[in-house]
This record gives structure tokens, C-alpha cells and sequence, in this order.
């Protein structure tokens, strides 16, 4: 992955006892991007077309028309030496069109000071993918790329596979109308009214209705502002619903796929992963949004801020069912968020002289989402969910917390002896981990888990919903500053109140529990892990934040170094300057003996630095659960050097 840089961090985990990257050692995983094959071949074509009759004054009748086609070919080609002593072959090609068309038909109304403008509508959207793909594994050699069939090597008939996926195609029609009514452009209101229908709905379900009401108050043009240092001031509000199509057509009517043969008769059965759903419906998003906008000296310092209140219902849920159906889940409707904050922007013009210019731009947000409703009456429900990294940490959408949360244990710290471990007064043994029978109590070295429950026993029932991955603010800051021809702008981002799980120090540690695996065992040397005093397994180091990390024979079991604990869990706040750009144009006048009209040079850095707390490598190359998938392996910084030049 050249954005994240994942092939790269996956070869420098390797161990250093290792031989260099090579055609003749396997920790080449490096050298995959500079000695595969790959080809692709892109082809696109798109029109647009728009019709504009005017029969009588003011009456239009508008139509607008696209369609795009586009194919994609890709090639890889592996060679034994990369792919685990026998060449590899993929082909895939992709196949997308996308069809729109719109028609209107409008009246302007002016009547004085008054404006009115109506406008009826009709809609049609359709898309449409389908991706075939061939993959041919244990090639004779090198140098014959195909031509491809099927492995004779029944032992590895898992590996040549071919097949059509994915294979969507959606449509939507929507018609409606919209009338706008305008006073001396001081106050404005907007009602309007839309049906649509998609393919993705059921068959019991029909036209969804979307109605939108908004308005503005311009009051700077009240004559009480006159004289005033505000140019600039509106009140403006929405509301209002969207759907947006979810699911599709295999969730409403079933998916069915060729059977086994019944009398030398080829079969269609129903595949029985997913129940069909003919109530399916569309996601509805509902909005509310108030706004005020101020501008002061011409502009010079404008402001706006717009807190909202939206709900999102008819989520999607996968609802578990039980064996006793025969299917495995039902995709349904039900699941609602309710998001509530507030976005402020800015626009600062602090020096505007002949020579000097600084223009600051600014944008915060705040953003506070809550789970509201579940399918079916349900309060909760626990998913276990697997990263791009390979952990497993279940997430859980409990009515009245955020959206996400991770179930985890609660990590207070290490046992620094065994008689710091709890005793059950009932039976005399200590805190245990799992089930009775196991034996796996807990000792020095071993973390300490919050046992909830009380029962001193540490199992899942003693995992609690921690922490929100998503972001609570952010914003960014953007400064430019002129000098003469010079121009310069700075990008900056920030991240406010973030829960980040550091699952590249949780994979570092973790590697310690099983030393004979090829992986390398980097340094933990500056890590507060718990050591034993003199040798004694039952005493050790007090204050430690991390478990004992050799102790291999119970690292299977208890897993001290499982990633879903708080151990792991960081602030992952920080402010980013993402890049700097400096630029020069040269004066008209000494081009124009070039016969040039335009000459600019510009030299940018992007990815400069990052300020944060959090101890891993980035804070951004989180997944969306918050999850660290950089591999312990940085983003790389770029630099460039532009020439424009304009004739």
C-alpha cells in the first residue's frame, strides 16, 4: 500500500537476523512493488448534453443529460521468488456506467419587489458494476505468463479461483417541486417536496417523501444597520429530510447461486447467509441547521457559525438469527444516531496593504453523536469486529452512548507480587481468569483487570464499552501571506479528543510471548514492563505499566498483551501542518520580451510535522474504529518543485 505504507512496515517487523531483502530470501516483501508486473489500462468515455427551451418569457424548460462508461484492466504478475516458490498471475476487468438525467420546468415571477419562482422536476438515476476476475497460482515458471486454466495440483485447487463480484446495479426516480419566494432579497423562503423511489427498496415499500423548508433574513440591509461597521449579516435556518439507497437488491429478494445436480440436473438454490427482506427501506437522514453570518469592514473579518441537529434513521443492521431459521442473519432497517454540534468558520483579511497581505481562514467543529434506536426493541448489541491489522476487538452500540465503543477490559495497572492479588474469601483462591477448572490464576506480573462482576473471575463479562474513536472536534487553520510576488500558504488540521487504540505496541509486546516465531523482537528496553526481584517469579517491580512479557508458558491462555484492554488505549488529539507552499510569480514585465503571459514557480513540503501525545507512529492512520493500522512504519514526507509557465 504506497498511502500507508503497509508493505514496507511488514518487512522492517521482520527480524534483523534475517538476510537482506532478495530474490533468495523470503523477506522480500519490500522489493514486491519494484520486481512485480503490473499493468492497467484505464479507458473512459462520458458525454453531458443540456437543452434549454425558453417558450415564452421567463418559462424554461431545462433537461440535463450524462452517461459515463469506464473500463479497467489490471495485470499483476508475481514471480516464484514472491510468491511462495511458484509464480502467481491476476487479471481482473471492471466494467461502470453511470446514467443521469434531470428535466425541469420553471417560472420566474417578478412582481415589484416581490419574486417568486416555482419549479417542477423528474429524476432518473442508474448505475451500474460488475468486476470479473481470474487468479492462476502455481505457474510452471517464470517465464510463461498463461495461458490460464485450472491448477492440476489438487492440494492447492483453493488457489486458481475466477469469478464475477461484485455485481450491483441500482436505480432511483424521484420527481417533485420547489417555490422560492424572495423580498428585496431581505428575506427569503424556500419550500420543497420530492418523491423518490430506488430499486434497493421492497416491494411493500413505495415512494419515500423528502420535504424541505428553509430560510434568510438579510438583516444587514435593515436601515438600522446603516453607518455600521457590519457589511455583512444573515440569519438562516433549514429543515428537512434526505434518504440516501443502503443495501441492495440481494438483501430485498435473496441471493441464489447454482446448487449441487439433482437426476444429472444442474440446481438453483437460495444461499442461506441472508434472509430476504421485502419491508427493506432507504436510509432517511433528517436535518436541522441554524446559522448566523457577520461581516465586518467590507468583509474584512467575516464569521459564521451553524449549530445543527441531525438524526440518521433506517441504519443498517445485521441482525444474528437463530439456527432454528436456517438463515443465518436478517439485513433490516431500525438502527437511528442522533448527532448534535456546532460549525464555525472564519475568514480574517488581518493586513491588506499594497505590499503586505495575511488572510487567515479557520473551521471548528463540534460533533457529539448518541445511538438512539435499535432494530427490534434491542438496547444493545455486541459485534466482533477484525481490523486491516488482524485484531479482534468487539465493538459495542449501546442506546444512549456514542455510535461505536470498544468492549474491552479495564487495565489498572500490574500485580507488582502475587499477594497483591484479590483472594475469594468463599473458597480461598485467587482471582482467576476464565472459567472454573482452568487454573489460570492470577500472579505477579500479570495485569490487573477490573472484575466488574465480583465474582473474581476475569471473562467477558467483565468487559465494559470504552472510549469513542470518533472525533469530538476538528477543524483546520489555512494562513497565507503575500509579499510582493511571493506567496505563502500553510495547511494546518487538528484533532481534538480521539480514543486511539495502539495495536502496533500491542504487536510489539505481544511478539515476546512467542520467541520462536520468525518475527523480530525490537527493543522494549525503554517500556515500564514488570521485572522480578532476584529471580523471584512471585516478587518484582513495583509501579510497572505494562505485564511481565517472557513468561511464555501462560501467554497463551491469559494473553496479558490481548489488545482489547485499556492498556493500549491513547488520546489521539494532535495538530498536523500538512503542507507548505511557496510560490513566486514573476513580473509581467520581464517575461514579456519571453512571449509569455505567465511564469510561477513553486516549491511545497507535505506532510511536515505532526504535534501530538500519542506514542505511536501517527495518529492519523487510524481506521474509522480507531484502530492504529500504520505497521509501525511512518508516513513518508514529500517535497516538489513546480514550473507554470502560459503563453
Amino acid at each position: 500500500n504506497g498511502a500507508l505504507q503497509t508493505g514496507v512496515a511488514t518487512s522492517a517487523a521482520a527480524s534483523s537476523l534475517l538476510p537482506a531483502p532478495s530474490r533468495f530470501s523470503s523477506n522480500n516483501l519490500i522489493l514486491t512493488g519494484d520486481e512485480s508486473n503490473n499493468m492497467t489500462k484505464n479507458n473512459q468515455i462520458s458525454t453531458n448534453v443540456t437543452l434549454l427551451v425558453e417558450p415564452i418569457k421567463n418559462l424554461q424548460f431545462n433537461n440535463s443529460f450524462s452517461y459515463s462508461y469506464t473500463t479497467n484492466n489490471v495485470t499483476t504478475y508475481a514471480p516464484s521468488w514472491l510468491s511462495g516458490n511458484s509464480s502467481s498471475y491476476y487479471n481482473s476487468t471492471s466494467r461502470q456506467y453511470y446514467l443521469y438525467n434531470r428535466s425541469l420546468l420553471s417560472y420566474l415571477m417578478l412582481l415589484d419587489k416581490h419574486t417568486i419562482y416555482p419549479y417542477v422536476f423528474t429524476e432518473l438515476t442508474s448505475t451500474g458494476v460488475r468486476l470479473d476476475a481470474q487468479q492462476f497460482r502455481r505457474g510452471p515458471n517464470d517465464q510463461i505468463l498463461g495461458p490460464t486454466g485450472w491448477s492440476i495440483d489438487y492440494n492447492n485447487w483453493g488457489q486458481t479461483k475466477g469469478g464475477t463480484r461484485p455485481l450491483t446495479e441500482e436505480r432511483v426516480h424521484a420527481f417533485g417541486g420547489s417555490v422560492t419566494y424572495d423580498f428585496e432579497k431581505k428575506y427569503i423562503i424556500t419550500f420543497d417536496y420530492r418523491l423518490d423511489k430506488t430499486s434497493t427498496n421492497g416491494p411493500n415499500f413505495g415512494y419515500k417523501q423528502s420535504p424541505t423548508i428553509s430560510g434568510r433574513w438579510n438583516f444587514y440591509k435593515e436601515k438600522w444597520f446603516d453607518n455600521t461597521l457590519l457589511s455583512n449579516g444573515a440569519l438562516r435556518g433549514s429543515y428537512g429530510t434526505v434518504i440516501r439507497p443502503v443495501g441492495s437488491i440481494f438483501d430485498v429478494y435473496g441471493t441464489y447461486v447454482i446448487g449441487n445436480y439433482y437426476n444429472n440436473n444442474p440446481t438453483v438454490s437460495m444461499q442461506f447467509s441472508s434472509v430476504p427482506n421485502p419491508f427493506f427501506e432507504p436510509e432517511a437522514s433528517t436535518r436541522t441547521r441554524l446559522g448566523l453570518e457577520l461581516g465586518f469592514v467590507n468583509n474584512r473579518y467575516s464569521f459564521v457559525i451553524e449549530p445543527f441537529y441531525n438524526t440518521s434513521d433506517n441504519q443498517l443492521w445485521g441482525r444474528q438469527l437463530s439456527n432454528i431459521t436456517a438463515f443465518d442473519k436478517l439485513t433490516q432497517n431500525g438502527a437511528s444516531v442522533v448527532t448534535r454540534g456546532v460549525e464555525f468558520s472564519t475568514n480574517l483579511r488581518l493586513i491588506d496593504t499594497k505590499d503586505h497581505r495575511l488572510v487567515v481562514d479557520g473551521n471548528f467543529t463540534f460533533n457529539n453523536n448518541t445511538l438512539a434506536q435499535l432494530p427490534g426493541g434491542v438496547r444493545e448489541d455486541i459485534v466482533s469486529q477484525t481490523d486491516e491489522t488482524g485484531a479482534t476487538v468487539s465493538v459495542v452500540r449501546r442506546l444512549g452512548r456514542p455510535q461505536f465503543s470498544n468492549l474491552m477490559f479495564v487495565n489498572k495497572g500490574v500485580y507488582a507480587s502475587t499477594d497483591d492479588v484479590p483472594v475469594n474469601p468463599a473458597t480461598g483462591l485467587r482471582l482467576q481468569y476464565g472459567t472454573r477448572g482452568r487454573n489460570q490464576f492470577f500472579q505477579a506480573g500479570d495485569p490487573i483487570w477490573v472484575d466488574v462482576n465480583g465474582d473474581y473471575i476475569i471473562d467477558d463479562n467483565d468487559m465494559v464499552p470504552v472510549g469513542n474513536p470518533l472525533p469530538t472536534f476538528y477543524g483546520g487553520i489555512s494562513p497565507m501571506y503575500e509579499f510582493g510576488n511571493f506567496q505563502l500558504r500553510v495547511s494546518t488540521s487538528y484533532i481534538i479528543k480521539r480514543d486511539i487504540l495502539n495495536l502496533v505496541l500491542a504487536n510489539r509486546l505481544k511478539s515476546y510471548s512467542s520467541p520462536g516465531s520468525i518475527g523480530a523482537l525490537q527493543p522494549i528496553d525503554g517500556l515500564n514492563y514488570w521485572k522480578p526481584i532476584n529471580g523471584d517469579l512471585d516478587k518484582g517491580s513495583t509501579g510497572a505499566v505494562y505485564p511481565n512479557p517472557f513468561d511464555f508458558t501462560r501467554a497463551g491462555s491469559l494473553n496479558p498483551y490481548r489488545v482489547n484492554q485499556t492498556l493500549y488505549m491513547e488520546d489521539g488529539s494532535y495538530f498536523k501542518i500538512g503542507s507548505i507552499l511557496l510560490t513566486y510569480t514573476f513580473p509581467e514585465s520581464r517575461i514579456r520580451n519571453l512571449k509569455m503571459s505567465q511564469l510561477r514557480i513553486n516549491a511545497s513540503i507535505y506532510n511536515v510535522y505532526t504535534f501530538s501525545k500519542y506514542s505511536g507512529i501517527n495518529p492519523e492512520t487510524v481506521t474509522q474504529l480507531g484502530r492504529d493500522i500504520s505497521g509501525g512504519y511512518p508516513t513518508p514526507r514529500g517535497y516538489s518543485i513546480g514550473l507554470q509557465i502560459q503563453f
